[in-house]
């Protein structure tokens, strides 16, 4: 019996492993593709090089250089690398001149509409080298992470509608460096003749239309998705107790940086779970333990783990998505902010987690505007407004390469606009302020990284 029991340990230790290992399998990310998410009716794609025309089919995947049409009674939609969406109208015709994104999320996606009509929904855009626009004869639409519209009928002039945020548009017969910039609600047209040097409200027949309406609930819907797809990477869906979810997290924290920098996004999701449910105390002191993670893995050296960790509080802007001043767990939602600061490994990055901070910041008073509360939205504005300033003038004496620099004050520009716009809304507004209200988009907590 004595020399079985080697064999009914090994086979244990054997059964105990597998299972151990199992409790820290995630779902799989799924892989950034562009594809044809719908079509209805005839819909043709082009590939690069060929002549031949195929019928387009749910799940194709679209590469640079295709081109993508719609019938008379034809429509499609199309996903962009898990970053966005465009939705075809009938007769249009679009190619993809660009299409890619990397390990750090630096996206390119260029796109000329030679006809017809396309609605855009994309997500902020996260490091200055990332670049999405859309393109006919009469003007280059840049994306600054929005959804807009544009129309480009056979023969007449291109009409671009902004639904959200802000496009910076330039007309294709000028060489000017800065464009329009086309704030949410607004309008604008241009021709090959004429370029727009001025913006105007949307009118109400087209917000009222199909089209409009049906589009802002399609981007409702993406962006429900979108939040659907981040719990489901991070794992928040599973619910374990709380032996359960160390083992788990050890057994995932095996699997390498990016394993690890998952546990770090369902830590602080459960954080601020704890926080909103008025928890505090319990939330602080999981915050505290999630900080000296987070210091450990970035201490270890390992390059592959800071890489990891960026891109973490790149997309822990997710889960804050909805948290407003006012709420309990807004304090780590700056916090986040200032992390994303202090990890940036150059200037340019930075820069780029500054500026992302302070566009939060305007969504956050956009979206108490929306509630009337027009003392605090006006109060963010203002805090946007100054810290955009203070970032321009810094910009100047700050070493970048050209491309860089002109991207960042594109980008700055863009905000100061969005700001006026908003602050001018807010103002059409009465509504009950909020006291208390945040003073600077880097409030720190206390033994912050």
């Amino acid at each position: 019996m004595r020399k079985w029991i080697p064999v009914f340990v090994t086979f244990f230790l054997m059964v105990g492993g597998i299972w151990f290992w199992s409790l820290g399998v995630l779902p799989e990310e799924q892989v950034a593709l562009a594809r044809i998410e719908q079509v209805s009716g005839d819909v043709t794609r082009r590939p690069k090089g060929s002549s031949d025309v195929i019928i387009g089919k749910i799940g194709d995947e679209l590469n640079r250089g295709d081109v993508i049409e719609t019938g008379a009674n034809g429509t499609a939609i199309i996903h962009w690398l898990d970053q966005g969406e465009s939705r075809l109208s009938t007769s249009t015709r679009i190619q993809i001149e660009a299409l890619s994104n990397d390990e750090e999320g630096m996206l390119d996606i260029r796109l000329k509409l030679e006809v017809g009509r396309i609605w855009m929904r994309m997500q902020s855009l996260l490091d200055l080298e990332s670049t999405v626009s859309m393109q006919t004869s009469d003007v280059i639409a840049t994306v600054r992470g929005t959804s807009f519209d544009v129309s480009k009928p056979e023969g007449k002039e291109t009409t671009i509608w902004v639904s959200d945020s802000v496009v910076e548009a330039l007309a294709t017969s000028t060489e000017e460096q800065a464009g329009l910039f086309i704030v949410e609600g607004s309008m604008a047209k241009f021709s090959d003749l004429n370029k727009a040097t001025s913006t105007m409200p949307i009118s109400a027949s087209g917000t009222q239309s199909a089209w409009f309406i049906e589009n802002k609930q399609a981007d409702e819907q993406f962006d429900t998705r979108q939040r659907e797809n981040v719990r489901r990477y991070f794992g928040l869906d599973q619910q374990k107790r709380s032996l359960q979810q160390w083992a788990s997290d050890l057994s995932q924290g095996l699997r390498g940086p990016e394993a690890r920098a998952r546990i770090l996004l369902r830590r602080l999701a459960k954080v601020i779970d704890l926080s909103n449910n008025g928890a505090e105390g319990k939330a602080a002191e999981d915050f505290s333990k999630l900080e000296r993670y987070v210091k450990t893995q970035i201490e270890s050296g390992d390059q592959r783990m800071k890489v990891a960790v960026r891109r973490a509080l790149l997309r822990s802007r997710y889960l804050f998505k909805d948290v407003l001043p006012d709420s309990p767990s807004y304090r780590y939602k700056q916090a986040m902010e200032e992390w994303r600061i202090r990890l940036a490994r150059t200037e340019k990055e930075r820069l780029s987690a500054r500026i992302l901070a302070i566009n939060d910041q305007i969504e956050e008073a956009r979206m108490v505007a929306k509630n009337q509360q027009t003392d605090l939205a006006l109060q963010l504005s203002d805090i946007a407004e100054k810290s955009l300033e203070n970032i321009s003038r810094e910009l100047e004496n700050t070493e970048l390469p050209e491309r860089a620099a002109q991207r960042a004050k594109s980008r700055i520009q863009a905000l100061q606009a969005r700001v006026k716009a908003l602050e001018k809304d807010a103002r059409s507004f009465i509504g009950p302020s909020l006291p208390n209200a945040p003073t600077s988009t880097t409030m720190q907590m206390e033994g912050g990284l």
